[in-house]
């Protein structure tokens, strides 16, 4: 069972967000298939599965040389693909059509048939001819009998024969650039012999044999090994065999200079009358090496010394933490000696001043209050003068005036610890009693930004022998490590009633110091909520009036704190019901906040807090205990040391204390690793703000401008980067529109460094859903640095449909795959220093050049440049 204190209820708004898309049009993209064109502009033909010529304007009548009457060649008016089996063809025009093709025709048109190339009606469709007798009916209809007439604007599609002949004429050509190798197609021998050649060309790209990543020609492999980084070269010091890339660092180091001085020294004979030479050459390499190694050590002694200084402070560190289980309840606080260890004492007086802290007083709440040491000059230092130094403490005018008008009292423990090793001078202890007596007014000191109208408080160290020894060993003034240990010491009726101290901003996180203080009367326990919630816990035993419970402060879920008490006693001496009375202070921002008291039965319930929100998640609470039916508080009493282990923060962080050697080595390295964090932790913020609201807003990107004159649409997204981070699945640009489309660019997600990018376009209204005329060419410009252009031919609209590209940009978006990367290690193209993507897309119309024809081996050749066909 348990019971809450200012619990969070978590609120949930679901918002459904429905988009129904219609679609209207007619879609005969099932008809076609897509032609590819190799390196050298030729085409891959779909059906042969071979690299061929244009065939547009090749009219072969005859096989060459024989004289044998063969069908002409001719694609398919559909595919685009030269037909493997006889097609059918018109009997009015050109026009050829795949069996496949015509029937998928048929079956879209039903019987309303027109020749696409000379627009005729179909009266008729067969699959029969002299070579074949087969019947498809698929393909084969008649709206007029064979034997019957047609009219001029009728036509009929009869199978082609002798079109397996006109095959064999067909070049195979090989597509790798520089390579001019052909052959015949033939009854299929052709594309085996393709293959083969393949895998034999002198022109095609292969990966290098040495491992280096690079593509190369098969004829270029000399070439290339001149460059390669994975080669092996001799050196040109110690002739060894070295990569390529490893030469210069291997040159620079002792190892090659010790293979040259050993081949120099293998060349000295008895008769050699080059000695006197090749001695000289071997100590120039020895003094190489010498003076190498020597730097070398000068290093690791370098590195030998930041390593003893960073044990040494390792060590105090240690020590100070340890010290802290002597002294619960208090805050660590370290004076701001700064400067190196060794640096010369100043001369002159200066002063050293604390982090900011908060005590509580024992009438009108908290008190902020900066600790500061006063040094009197190097020139004095001594420990036999009375009055080498002062500590004092700087207040709030407030408080200053709640001593003296209200009569108020605060008093303050301090503990002076050693930062030296177990050795060292024990600590010492004073108890500073703030009242009426005389201060003087200061000037704004460092870290006093929220202290208004400081006052100091002089302190004197009096007959304190051990105090005077902390303050002025001359070990903890040049260590710059002198440390004060604060416990707030509580005074008069009110004393039970109020909390323990609070440590300002940052200080419980550096300094882990115990968050349990044991009163006779009273507990009280200081709860970090940011610790608590990343997986940190306390656990602390304590008597309860002579009896030994364990309490524990753990998160429950993510929403609360659980404070519990667990008997630890023999079953038989448990005792009869226990009432806790808990009052709970959250501090945020400074300002104390209390909930009214709750009573608990620590037999059967548990205390669940609210989880806070602020600056300063900090939580205080005040346990007091009574017996049933009794009004009389239960005493608590600390267990001794011995029979006890660390306790509170100690004994969860005794792991902490064993581990703090290792955390200490990356301590600076830390620091930016923390700084690191808070810009990541607020990049997420942002990446997961940006996320939710794209994935329920679809929010468009960027800005887009038009020029109808140049016919260009240009795109910039200054939010590319973030939104690239901000890992989105996809996400869109704003529309512009030109002529009667729209348009816009869809970025979408391949892995966790690419983007693709592709170009959508929709119709304004349905009656202009075609592709529109005035272009068949677009070229993208990416104006970044360095500037990169790219470009999609999207050809002319056919006879019966538009453009495969220009469907696949109407229906899906049409682009390139990973294409844009999130960093430039693996990116094409990358964004600008400040984040931001600039495209500009242009609308271009390429007029097909005219060309002539020539005649190589009887064979008509068109000389035109070859265009990809759309």
């Amino acid at each position: 069972m348990s019971k809450t204190i200012k619990g969070l209820k978590p609120s949930f708004t679901n918002a459904l967000f429905v988009i129904i898309c219609i679609t209207a049009g007619l879609g005969l993209a099932g008809f076609s298939h897509d032609l590819k064109a190799g390196r050298k502009g030729l085409t891959l033909d779909g059906h042969l599965g071979i690299y061929r010529h244009n065939l547009d304007h090749l009219s072969t009548t005859s096989i060459p040389g024989t004289g044998t009457p063969v069908a002409p060649l001719g694609e398919c008016l559909f595919c685009k693909n030269v037909p493997a089996k006889s097609p059918l063809h018109c009997s009015s025009c050109t026009a050829y059509a795949c069996k496949e093709c015509f029937a998928d025709y048929k079956k879209h048109k039903g019987s309303n048939l027109t020749c696409p190339q000379c627009d005729k009606s179909i009266v008729s469709a067969t699959t029969q001819s002299s070579e074949s007798t087969n019947h498809d009916d698929e393909v084969d209809f008649y709206l007029k009998a064979p034997e019957d007439t047609i009219e001029a604007h009728e036509v009929r599609y009869t199978l082609m024969n002798g079109w397996s002949e006109s095959l064999g004429s067909i070049d195979v050509l090989c597509d790798n650039e520089g390579c001019s190798w052909t052959v015949k197609y033939g009854n299929g021998e052709g594309k085996n012999s393709y293959k083969q050649h393949v895998a034999e060309c002198e022109y095609q790209d292969i990966d290098c044999p040495q491992g280096c990543g690079a593509q190369v020609t098969r004829n270029s492999l000399d070439i290339h090994s001149d460059i390669c980084g994975k080669a092996s070269v001799s050196c040109t010091e110690c002739k060894g065999s070295i990569l390529r890339d490893e030469m210069e660092q291997h040159c620079s180091s002792n190892d090659c200079k010790v293979q040259k001085a050993a081949q120099l020294l293998g060349r000295i004979s008895l008769d050699s009358s080059d000695i006197y030479t090749v001695m000289k050459e071997v100590l120039t390499v020895q003094n190489e090496l010498v003076t190498s190694m020597h730097n070398q050590i000068q290093g690791l002694e370098a590195e030998k010394t930041k390593l003893i200084a960073r044990v040494d402070d390792q060590a105090r560190q240690l020590h100070l933490s340890s010290s802290l289980a002597h002294w619960e309840g208090g805050q660590f606080i370290s004076i701001n000696l700064h400067g190196e260890p060794g640096t010369p004492l100043p001369k002159l007086p200066k002063v050293y001043y604390s982090e900011p802290f908060l005590i509580d007083g024992n009438i009108h709440g908290t008190a902020r209050l900066v600790l500061a040491i006063i040094y009197h000059g190097s020139g004095e230092l001594s420990l036999d003068p009375p009055h080498t130094a002062d500590v004092y403490m700087l207040g709030d005018q407030a408080l200053l005036d709640r001593v003296t008008e209200q009569q108020e009292s605060v008093e303050v423990e301090l503990v002076f610890l050693s930062p030296s090793r177990e050795d060292a001078i024990p600590p010492a202890f004073m108890t500073l009693h703030l009242n009426r007596s005389n201060y003087q007014m200061t000037a704004d000191a460092p870290n006093t930004g929220q202290i208004s109208k400081p006052g100091f408080y002089p302190m004197s160290y009096s007959n304190h022998s051990r105090y005077k020894q902390w303050l002025m060993a001359d070990e903890h003034i040049r260590s710059r490590a002198a440390s004060v240990f604060v416990k707030n010491r509580k005074s008069g009726s009110h004393s039970q009633d109020h909390l323990a101290v609070t440590p300002a901003a940052g200080l419980s996180l550096r300094y882990k110091s115990s968050p349990v203080t044991v009163l006779p009367s009273a507990l009280h326990l200081l709860i970090d909520q940011k610790d608590i919630f990343n997986g940190g816990q306390i656990t602390y035993p304590l008597l309860i009036d002579e009896r030994k419970y364990m309490m524990s402060v753990e998160a429950d879920l993510a929403s609360h704190i659980r404070i519990k008490f667990q008997y630890m006693g023999a079953p038989d001496d448990r005792p009869d019901v226990v009432y806790g009375k808990m009052q709970a202070t959250t501090i945020n921002n400074g300002i104390p906040f209390t909930d009214p008291p709750l009573s608990i039965n620590l037999n059967t319930e548990h205390v669940l807090l609210g989880k806070l929100r602020g600056d300063q998640p900090f939580s205080q609470v005040v346990f007091i205990f009574k017996s049933m039916g009794s009004d009389n508080r239960l005493g608590l009493t600390e267990i001794a040391q011995d029979d006890r282990p660390l306790s509170a923060a100690h004994q969860n962080s005794n792991i902490q204390l064993k581990s703090m050697l290792l955390e200490m080595q990356g301590n600076f390295q830390q620091r930016e690793q923390m700084q690191d964090r808070r810009i990541d932790r607020r990049d997420e913020r942002l990446h997961q703000f940006l996320r939710a609201q794209h994935k329920h807003h679809n929010l468009p990107f960027g800005s887009a401008g038009t020029n109808p004159d140049a016919k260009t649409i240009q795109w910039t997204i200054p939010e590319m980067q973030l939104c690239m981070d901000s890992k989105l699945q996809k996400f869109s640009t704003t529309t512009a529109r030109l002529g009667n489309m729209d348009y816009w660019l869809d970025f979408v997600r391949q892995d966790d460094s690419m983007y693709g990018m592709f170009l959508r376009a929709a119709p304004k209204s349905w009656h202009t859903e075609g592709q529109p005329s005035f272009f068949n060419k677009l070229s993208f410009t990416f104006q970044q640095n360095p500037q990169t252009e790219r470009s999609i031919n999207v050809g002319n609209p056919g006879f019966i449909h538009d453009s495969n590209t220009w469907r696949g940009i109407i229906d899906r978006g049409h682009g390139w795959q990973r294409l844009i990367g999130v960093s430039a290690d693996s990116a094409r193209i990358v964004t600008d220093a400040e984040g931001k993507l600039v495209v500009q897309l242009q609308f271009v119309k390429e007029q097909r050049p005219a060309g002539r024809r020539r005649i190589i081996r009887g064979v008509v050749e068109d000389e035109r440049s070859l265009l990809i066909n759309p």
